[in-house]
């Protein structure tokens, strides 16, 4: 097939639609491309201006788009807009469609990881969706500690907690009994302390607080302390806290009356300091 003497661009691109239905090597097209059919390109395509195609685009390289604002439907709809300042990129590996986005949903059928990105204003650190549906936040700020050993804890005095084991500390915030946030937000915060040799004949209450640097949150454990037939107790405390970055937050307690001290933290499955970013 011989190829027609020409005039114009529009008309050497338009017998291009025409007869060319793969290109075996790379495609550097320095204005618009208007193919009527199905465009199949094996290397890469570089498209300095507009790419219409009105039926499938196979390239199994890559696509560079010069000026490309959206990729739009047959109607003009922006199905993908881009702009200058952001990038978006997606990759959908396999043979079936993995991702479906309909006019008013999403539908995922294998898992969809988020793993840097902002949500509207607030930062996403991981966000790991399954095919059923489950969502987890694996990169969430999140601790556990607990305490083994006998600590004392003086009467009628604030002391502050223990705590010698680590069970996990998801970022790293967690050191010398301290939690330090690494960003702004919500923190569900709870703790329990587990007292034993308590001074029975003379204790009226137990005190528990959790610390933070915008607010501290109390609770009054009486629970019948006086005269109990026992001398272990645990005190308990669970809060939602606001904390803004790098604001702290550790526990104290105090025994009121009690003229003998003490002995906290003797088992961490009773003693324990645990808390996650909600939000």
């Amino acid at each position: 097939m011989s190829i027609p003497e020409v005039d114009s661009k529009n008309r050497l691109l338009a017998f291009l639609s025409k007869h060319l239905k793969k290109f075996l090597s790379n495609v550097d097209l320095r204005g618009n491309v208007d193919v009527g059919g199905n465009l199949d390109v094996t290397g890469n395509a570089d498209v300095g201006g507009n790419l219409d195609v009105t039926g499938n685009l196979d390239v199994t390289g890559n696509i560079k788009l010069g000026s490309v604002k959206s990729i739009q439907d047959s109607d003009g709809s922006n199905r993908i807009t881009l702009n200058t300042t952001n990038t978006s990129i997606l990759n959908i590996a396999g043979t079936e469609t993995k991702l479906s986005i309909g006019e008013s949903n999403v539908t995922v059928t294998d898992d969809l990881k988020v793993l840097t990105g902002e949500i509207g204003q607030g930062s996403l650190m991981a966000i790991v969706m399954d095919s059923s549906g489950h969502v987890t936040h694996p990169r969430n700020p999140s601790f556990a500690v607990g305490d083994d050993d006998n600590q004392t804890i003086s009467a009628a005095t604030w002391t502050t907690i223990e705590f010698d084991t680590e069970h996990y500390d998801v970022g790293s915030n967690f050191a010398s009994n301290t939690f330090t946030a690494p960003e702004t937000g919500k923190y569900l915060l709870s703790t329990q302390v587990r007292l034993d040799s308590v001074d029975m004949s003379a204790t009226q209450y137990v005190w528990i607080k959790i610390i933070t640097s915008n607010r501290t949150y109390y609770n009054i454990n009486p629970a019948n302390v006086n005269g109990a037939s026992s001398d272990n107790y645990t005190a308990m405390l669970s809060v939602v806290a606001d904390m803004d970055a790098s604001d702290t937050a550790y526990v104290q307690i105090y025994v009121k009356v009690g003229s003998a001290n003490t002995q906290g933290g003797t088992n961490d499955n009773y003693t324990a300091f645990q808390g996650i970013l909600i939000g």
